[in-house]
């Protein structure tokens, strides 16, 4: 092969690894711009302590598809620490379309009652100023690039986990 070819072959590859690179790009910030949104509450029992189960929806705006290999969170009534929570996932999620994620939040009798009689006043007379925090990450693994720590912190009042969820309600 000449010296031009060469030089053909070796602007090719280099335009060819540059679009790859900005659309991975492109696909990343999109994948940044992705949300997350609180679809259901489900399986809330309490006994030893307080159970349930948050049905996050995950709307993936990227053209990239992922697995969530794994959660870590810290629970927090009110900015009182109440409970960890890490569990694995194996959850794949599709690019463009809405992911449901369970996080399964168990607290402890003793604790729980550590952060009622710290939140008792906004537990009984407003709702609203009761907020539950899960501070965190997940671990995703696209293809095979692993991304660990990818941070989350969402919150909500106690009144709006009470509440039906619309439908429709979106990101």
């Amino acid at each position: 092969m000449n010296k031009k070819g060469k030089i053909i072959i070796g602007a090719t590859l280099a335009v060819g690894l540059f679009a790859i690179v900005s659309y991975m790009g492109v696909q990343i910030v999109k994948l940044k711009d992705s949300c997350i949104r609180l679809m259901k509450v489900k399986n809330l029992r309490t006994g030893r302590g307080l159970h349930l189960t948050l049905i996050l929806g995950f709307k993936n705006k990227s053209d990239l598809s992922l697995e969530l290999k794994s959660q870590q969170y810290k629970v927090y009534v009110n900015d009182y620490h109440v409970a960890d929570i890490k569990t694995p996932l194996g959850i794949q999620v599709v690019s463009n379309k809405e992911t449901q994620i369970p996080v399964d939040i168990n607290i402890d009798a003793d604790t729980l009652l550590r952060a009622g009689l710290k939140n008792v006043t906004a537990l009984l007379f407003d709702k609203d100023k009761l907020v539950v925090r899960l501070q965190g990450s997940v671990t995703a693994k696209a293809g095979i690039v692993t991304v660990s720590q990818i941070p989350v912190d969402l919150a909500w009042t106690l009144k709006e986990l009470l509440e039906p969820i619309p439908e429709d309600s979106k990101c």
